[in-house]
């Protein structure tokens, strides 16, 4: 596997440097807070809980079996080149990245049933995996089994959303995921079952107590984009200061963002009025 990262190296550039770490930054958690934050609040909140499903279910597999196999990386046992190493995080394999990227989508091809998302799909996915063996931070069976994994997240969120899922059901598959909780602990792992949990927990609020509607004028639209997005910079920068650097805090602010993202967030908006108030939709 050393020989089709060096051979990938091989072409090495500044200007394919700095192409692939852009392109590897499609698989970077701001992206996707920027883009479903948008979906959510103001264009279909429907469609943005299932991305976020898919997206947040993958996390907790990844890290999961981040944890059970704990591979060491390639730039960490021999001596190549190695770029962007802050993006990784945790043991090798699968690559969370790809997984990320494939999950996204995969997802949206298939909510969509467009054969462009298809390609889009495929296309992405392969050149996020290749940037991750150009930079030096996974080998090719890390790509291969997170693109594996995403396939698996998008079936289990095809399965979960086939009819509307009830709070029963939501509180169930929640609780289920506490389960694993007693055999991983590491970091990796904690924050993905942290936003996991936290989203399904926001999404009862929300839908039980909130209910707000994404539609509005465009100047409230970008108005509640960018008071949401600033807000959750500040909550979180508070709570990285505010808590201690201990696991269970760490858990504990990722899994209160999502909380505040998903149903503290939209009810603001409905307390300056950019928003209005629909029926309940989860029972």
């Amino acid at each position: 596997m050393l020989q089709w990262i060096l051979w990938i190296q091989s072409f090495n550039h500044p200007v394919l440097d700095r192409l692939f770490i852009i392109i590897t930054m499609l698989g970077e958690e701001l992206f996707y807070i920027f883009i479903l934050s948008g979906i959510y609040w103001c264009v279909n909140k429907a469609m943005a809980r299932q991305l976020v499903f898919v997206l947040t279910l993958s996390s907790v597999m990844n890290g999961a079996l981040k944890e059970w196999f704990n591979t060491p990386r390639p730039f960490e046992i021999h001596e190549i080149r190695a770029l962007r190493t802050e993006t990784a995080h945790g043991a090798s394999f699968p690559s969370g990245h790809t997984q990320t990227v494939a999950s996204f989508f995969g997802a949206l091809a298939i909510l969509y049933k467009k054969w462009q998302l298809w390609v889009m799909a495929l296309i992405l996915t392969g050149l996020v995996g290749v940037s991750r063996l150009y930079l030096g931070l996974h080998w090719p069976v890390d790509v291969l089994g997170g693109a594996g994994l995403a396939v698996l997240a998008v079936i289990m969120m095809k399965l979960f959303f086939s009819q509307a899922p009830k709070k029963r059901q939501i509180m169930l598959i929640g609780l289920g995921s506490c389960l694993l909780l007693l055999f991983f602990k590491t970091e990796t792992f904690l924050k993905g079952h942290a936003v996991f949990t936290g989203f399904l927990m926001g999404w009862i609020l929300e839908s039980q107590f909130i209910n707000f509607k994404t539609s509005n004028r465009l100047n409230l639209q970008l108005s509640k984009f960018a008071l949401g997005l600033t807000l959750t910079g500040i909550v979180f920068i508070a709570m990285k200061w505010g808590f201690p650097d201990q696991l269970v805090f760490t858990w504990m602010r990722y899994f209160l963002i999502l909380v505040f993202v998903t149903a503290v967030i939209p009810w603001l908006f409905i307390k300056l009025k950019w928003s209005e108030e629909v029926s309940v939709e989860t029972k």
